[in-house]
């Protein structure tokens, strides 16, 4: 799977095709390899790599050596099992797509299951905390793919927030589904929030440097399922240090 997700970004970045095919025939936990294979993906693009780094190649397997302690870890959320000799760990990842809708989401948790998904995630955020609206206004203007939103970049974060009193819910339509409840808190008081409903924790890549959010998480002491999209190799060693 990694070595095919990589290698069709750009067949001649043999570097990441080498890699990606080392990594598949010696990481055992699924979730790790997507997301690292994810991680070096976006990282092809910015040319951080050279077709005989073979360096940086040697400093990720010995993070992800049959050996290692990573490889053989295995942790359980629910009752799944996540790690070494386990099924893939299926999250579906429905975000924000809910719209503001509490119908939609529990529709999407029900499609979740019915696709086959050990997981439903949503993401549980506050735009006050992550978008400037003042700043987005002084812009004067969209960019890129915001250019086709009908509302300002402000009001669709709005938007798509979960309300607090949505968190049981989600929770509750979970467990009578027989999925996990999972999300991405985006903020400490999300954090706090969502805590007592979940019982593992996945962080988005765009937090990956967010130290004291880290730590706030590790504090919770349960599973946490980091994302590593876009990262340095150094971020994502800094991060892991922090729990």
């Amino acid at each position: 799977f990694a070595k095919d997700a990589v290698a069709s970004v750009d067949p001649s970045l043999t570097t990441i095709t080498i890699f990606a095919t080392r990594l598949a025939s010696s990481v055992t936990n699924p979730i790790v390899a997507a997301s690292l294979s994810a991680g070096i993906t976006m990282q092809s693009s910015l040319n951080i790599f050279e077709d005989n780094d073979t360096g940086f190649i040697d400093k990720y397997m010995e993070l992800f050596d049959p050996g290692s302690y990573l490889s053989n870890m295995r942790f359980q959320i629910g009752k799944k099992w996540v790690g070494s000799d386990a099924n893939v760990y299926f999250i579906a990842d429905l975000a924000a797509n809910h719209d503001g809708d509490l119908s939609r989401a529990k529709g999407l948790i029900e499609k979740a299951k019915e696709a086959g998904a050990d997981a439903a995630k949503f993401q549980n955020f506050k735009a006050p905390n992550i978008v400037s609206r003042s700043g987005f206004e002084n812009l004067g203007m969209k960019l890129s793919h915001q250019s086709s939103w009908k509302k300002s970049v402000y009001e669709v974060y709005e938007g798509a927030s979960i309300a607090p009193d949505w968190t049981p819910l989600l929770r509750e339509h979970c467990d009578k589904g027989g999925i996990e409840y999972m999300t991405s808190p985006y903020d400490r008081e999300s954090v706090d929030l969502v805590d007592p409903y979940v019982r593992a924790f996945k962080i988005c890549s765009g937090d990956i440097t967010f130290t004291e959010l880290l730590l706030h998480i590790a504090s919770k002491k349960k599973p946490i399922l980091l994302a590593t999209g876009a990262s340095t190799l150094a971020e994502v060693t800094e991060a892991v240090k922090t729990f």
